[in-house]
């Protein structure tokens, strides 16, 4: 059968208006203009035109096979006009547009549903590596600490990691202002917080400086907390988790009887381990020493006059030995610092003779030795009038105040503690915060997973609240709400 062709519709609105006008004047030319538009002038055989119907466009009675190739066949010229006339829908790749549109506006919505959540699923997760997590911090707390109290914030030793929801992982230490009671606010490995009162047998001076040891004894966690009570005297209290177990509360005080002086400043009275082999107390260092199989001590430095430093240590015999360092001021700050790899501990004061600036100066000291404390030969200085408050072996903080942008700084202190390091020392620091003036600080590195470690501070700000920070990746401090509302 022969085929035919369709025309595009505005060659066949041309030949619909010549045809007209033929069939009205009865033109000749009749067979030419239906031959024009691709139609035969004779029917092909096979096909038998019915007389009645037909005219200028065969018209002929289809067979089966017609049928299926042409389904429909327009039989006026207006039918053929709306078909041939009418727009044909726009597809792409074989689909609708409007299909195909609304495909790509579903693909998108999701695309940015999943972005969306991405990102929020990774805040969230950011916000949960951060150690000061806050589920309270919305609520309002009933809870206040003393404007310019003792400050002291303490984590478990990396010896002995918290390996499940209700163990301690950190405790921060303050003074209530109604009755000068110290409360601890304490971190549990669930990430919750909770808030009870010291039960000490005597009752702490107003502002008493605070200073506190995570001790490992017989793989038990102690915790050392260090005041001074109402009377004036150096106080300890040791106690174990969860509920003040194994409590005891002494009075510890020098042979010549001498009482603190001047404990009101922000870092005169501190308190930190060091480590020793208990076969060596009193006696010489076996050959086979390693520093792994450390016991630890512990070491309190306060002052007893303006220029004197007393220190008492405490170790399996309890508070046996003792020491004082003259002619250092007392009013700047002392330090300590120690290593559980190492017998060794270090000692830093601040010293004030330069005019135009502050020297931290530090010595060292074996405990498995009779040798005394020994000189490092090169310090550390800082502003003028600046206080030094705190320290966790990693950074230092201290507070700068007249003649200074006024605020607490940090810089890192680590090649402080090595006595043969004769290079130069790193004397640039960094502004986290404004801070209360004369506020105490509380310092610690929380040891977590995969050994990661968190340098948390602690301290007042101008309003008295008890502040958090804690560093990032790229050193970047990061707030937290006031600690008493977690």
């Amino acid at each position: 059968m022969e085929s035919r062709s369709l025309v595009s519709p505005v060659s066949f609105e041309n030949h619909v208006s010549r045809l007209s006008c033929d069939r009205a004047t009865g033109s000749p030319g009749m067979e030419e203009s239906v031959g024009s538009l691709g139609r035969p002038t004779q029917e092909p055989d096979g096909l038998e035109l019915d007389s009645s119907s037909a005219g200028l466009i065969p018209v002929h009675s289809k067979t089966s096979e017609d049928r299926k190739a042409f389904p429909y066949e327009p039989n006026s010229d207006q039918e053929r006009a709306k078909l041939y006339t009418s727009p044909r829908k726009k597809r792409i790749c074989g689909l609708p547009r409007l299909t195909v549109i609304g495909l790509l506006i579903l693909l998108l919505l999701g695309i940015g549903l999943g972005l969306g959540l991405g990102v929020g699923l990774g805040r969230r997760k950011r916000k949960s590596d951060k150690v000061l997590n806050c589920p309270n911090r919305n609520a309002p707390s009933s809870l206040n600490a003393l404007v310019g109290t003792g400050l002291a914030f303490a984590a478990r030793p990396k010896r002995l990691p918290c390996t499940s929801k209700k163990c301690t992982v950190a405790n921060l230490y303050y003074q209530e202002p109604a009755q000068n009671k110290i409360r601890v606010h304490q971190l549990w490995g669930d990430g919750s917080w909770t808030d009870k009162e010291l039960p000490t047998s005597f009752v702490p001076m107003s502002k008493t400086p605070l200073s506190v040891v995570s001790l490992t004894i017989d793989q038990d966690l102690t915790w050392l907390v260090m005041f001074i009570d109402e009377d004036n005297h150096v106080t300890s209290f040791t106690y174990q988790d969860p509920d003040f177990e194994e409590q005891v509360t002494l009075h510890i005080e020098p042979s010549n009887g001498l009482s603190p002086y001047n404990t009101d400043k922000p870092a005169s009275f501190q308190a930190c381990p060091y480590y020793y082999d208990s076969r060596t107390i009193g006696g010489t260092p076996p050959k086979d020493y390693t520093p792994v199989t450390n016991e630890t001590g512990a070491i309190i430095w306060y002052p007893t006059s303006a220029t004197t430093y007393t220190y008492l240590m405490n170790n399996a015999l309890g508070w046996s030995q003792e020491g004082h360092v003259n002619n250092t001021p007392t009013n700047k700050g002392v330090y300590c610092h120690s290593s559980e790899y190492s017998s060794k501990f270090h000692v830093m004061f601040v010293n004030t003779t330069t005019v135009s600036n502050d020297t931290y100066e530090v010595y060292t000291m074996d405990t498995l030795s009779d040798d005394p404390l020994q000189t490092c030969p090169y310090g550390y200085t800082i502003p003028h009038n600046s206080t030094f408050l705190s320290s966790d072996g990693v950074y230092f903080y201290f507070q700068a105040q007249a003649g200074f942008e006024e605020g607490i700084y940090v810089h890192n202190s680590t090649s402080l503690w090595s006595c043969k390091n004769t290079g130069h020392r790193d004397t640039t620091w960094r502004k986290i915060s404004r801070g209360l003036s004369g506020t105490r600080l509380g310092s610690a590195i929380i040891h977590g997973k995969d050994d990661k470690e968190t340098h948390v501070i602690a301290f007042q700000n101008a309003s008295g609240e008890i502040i958090g920070y804690e560093i990032s990746e790229g050193n970047i401090w990061s707030e937290s709400v006031n600690l008493l509302s977690c």
